[in-house]
This record gives structure tokens, sequence and C-alpha cells, in this order.
């Protein structure tokens, strides 16, 4: 500054962060309106002059350097500003259109990610009641935003949109990640549109799902690569137990060390409420027979909404299959493959090998 006491930039700077640490003395002020008269068109400079005017108990002087940032500067930051002020000194009328004007430029997203995060502009619309504009690139970060914030009614109005505008990998990673929460928030209506959405545009390689008829199991045959999330197939490692797959098979080696309470392999499945299925599936399982002991300690458990079993079957079974009839209140089953030791026995060792699962209406 004093090799060129006339460069705006470093008077700017200078005053800027001065007023960051809290610098409340008069020369700020005077620093800022030096470097405002050697560029008029800075908006940082007037953004900071507008802050300090309100924080001094000057609305009126700090609404005219805000109207001025955003006059001379048409990106978002001066407009958030302005929209900002407006919230804080509750005047609604103003706030909607400046609202209405920060939508219309916040900057979509660019090489490295976004210029700005829409993030606390979704909450401000939020927490004044305010519409966020449908038919953007920012509905897939709007339902992004609501997930995160567990405002799960919120979503099945915006989601339809979201659906429509995604387009991209990150937008498909945030729907991804949507209907995993919506499985596990227990609303399957529209963890079941992402779902398919994601299977049709080829970003999940899975099957589709239709609780109307019996396309309830999400890949049956282990046709594709086992993902744990949302509707896939969460295989549960535990120590002494090995997993591998193939296709149309998943084996899981025993070793003998394994627990002797463990779930080996889990998964969601939609499903009709008060409906009666048929479960099936194919198993190779070693024999055991030590000691008079005949149980192998393996089954198939079916709980519903409250988490209590609804069905339990052993998983070497005859092939008429398990019956499952889905409890009055519930819209889904959570299906797990058990392994419980029998007493007397000695833990498992061996490899269990699964495929074909398959539900049936029974006649």
């Amino acid at each position: 500054m004093r090799m060129e006491p006339g460069n705006e930039s470093y008077i700017a700077r200078d005053a800027t962060q001065r007023n960051e640490e809290g610098d409340v003395s008069a020369d700020v002020d005077a620093e800022l309106r030096r470097a405002l008269r050697l560029n008029p068109a800075d908006s940082t400079v007037l953004r900071e002059l507008g802050l300090r005017e309100e924080l001094s108990g000057n609305p009126a002087e700090a609404e005219r350097d805000l109207l001025r940032a955003v006059a001379v500067d048409r990106t978002f930051r001066p407009s958030w500003a302005l929209a900002t002020f407006y919230a804080r000194t509750g005047q609604d009328g103003k706030l909607r259109l400046a609202v209405e004007r920060c939508f219309e430029i916040i900057e979509p997203r660019i090489a490295g990610g976004r210029a700005v995060a829409p993030e606390p502009l979704f909450e401000l619309c939020w927490n004044r009641n305010l519409p966020v504009p449908r038919g953007t690139w920012l509905s897939v970060s709007y339902v992004g935003y609501l997930m995160r914030q567990q405002r799960v009614d919120a979503i099945a109005g915006v989601l339809p949109d979201a659906l429509k505008q995604a387009a991209s990998v990150p937008e498909y990673e945030t729907l991804l990640e949507l209907c995993d929460f919506l499985v596990r928030s227990e609303r399957m209506e529209p963890a079941i549109a992402i779902w398919n959405q994601l299977v049709d545009r080829g970003f999940v390689h899975s099957t589709l799902l239709d609780p109307g008829s019996t396309r309830l199991i999400a890949d049956p045959d282990f046709n594709f690569p086992v993902f744990d999330q949302a509707f896939g197939w969460k295989v549960l490692r535990e120590q002494g137990t090995f997993v591998s797959s193939v296709t149309h098979l998943l084996s899981f080696e025993l070793t003998g060390k394994e627990p002797e309470h463990f779930e080996l392999l889990a998964k969601t499945i939609p499903a009709k409420p008060g409906q009666t299925y048929r479960l099936k599936w194919k198993i190779e399982i070693p024999r055991m027979e030590a000691d008079g002991v005949t149980d192998d300690g393996l089954s198939l458990r079916i709980s519903g909404r409250s988490g209590d079993p609804v069905a339990v079957c052993p998983l070497q079974m005859p092939g008429e299959g398990c019956l499952v009839n889905t409890p009055p209140n519930a819209d889904y089953l959570r299906m797990a493959v058990r392994y419980d030791r029998p007493l007397g026995s000695v833990r498992m060792e061996g490899v269990v090998k699964i495929s074909g699962f398959a539900v049936e209406l029974p006649q």
C-alpha cells in the first residue's frame, strides 16, 4: 500500500480483512469509502459497507449500498447479501423478490464443484416459507438438501421434478443416496420410484421392482455385482467368514471360527400389506451330523415393520418354499439369512452357496 497508495484493490483487501477481524473503528469505514471512490464498481466493498451500516443501525444506508452492489455486479453474492439483509430486517415483500433473483442467477455446477452452494438459499426459503423454483438444475440439489435435513415429508412433493431433471453421474449418486435414505425411513413408494428410474437409466445394475406383482426382490438371481444400498443385497461380513460371488451365485465360506449368532445376508423387499407370498431359493449346504445333531443352524428370517419375525424357515428346506404373510400395516419386509449355532453342536464349517430367489403368490 505504501508503494502503490492509489491501488484500490490493496486498500479494499486491507479494509475487508480488518472488517472480518471485527475492527469497528471509523478508519475502516473511511478506507472502504476511499476504495469505493477509486473503483465505484467494487461490489465487495459495497457489500462490506452495507453490512457495517446495518450493524451501526442505519438500515436505509445499508440497503442503498447493497442495492448499488447488485446494480454493478450481477453475480450471485451481491444478490444473496441483499436477500439476507431483507430477511434480517423483516422486509418480506422485498425478500421474496430478492430470493427470486437469487434463483435466476445462481451459478450451476462448474469444473471443480459449484460456484455457489445453494443450501443456504434453500434454508432461507424453508424458514421463510418461500417456494423453490421447479424445473431447474437445482431440483436434485433441493431433494438432497431435504434429505440431509431429515425433512422426509417434504421430499415426495419435489421428487418427480428431481427425477425428471437428473442427467449426470453426481445427480444420480444423490438420488441413490436419497433412495437409501427413504428405505431406511420406511418410505417405500418414493424409494421404489427412484430405484426403478436409476435401473432404467443404467446407473444401478439390478432389476425393476413392482410391489403390485411378484417383482419384490431386486436382482433375485445375483446377476449383478452385490452392493449394499437401498434395495441391494447387504452382505454382512463377520470374522471367520469369507464371501465370493459369481454370476447367479453367492458363496459364504464358514471357517468354524465365526460368531455363534450372526446374519450372512440381508435385504429390504417391498410388499403389499396383508398379502401372502411364497419365497423360494436354491441352496447348497454341507451336511452336519456330528453327535447326532442334524440342524445346520441356517435359516431365512422375515420380519415386518416392528422388527418381530413374521416367518422363520430353515434355509435347507423342502421345495415348497417359505410362506410369508405381510402384516396389515407393512409395505415392506426385511429378509435375512441367519446362522445360529444349534445347542450341542460345533460351529459350522464349509461353503454355503445361495442362488435363485423367487417370489410366488400361493394358489
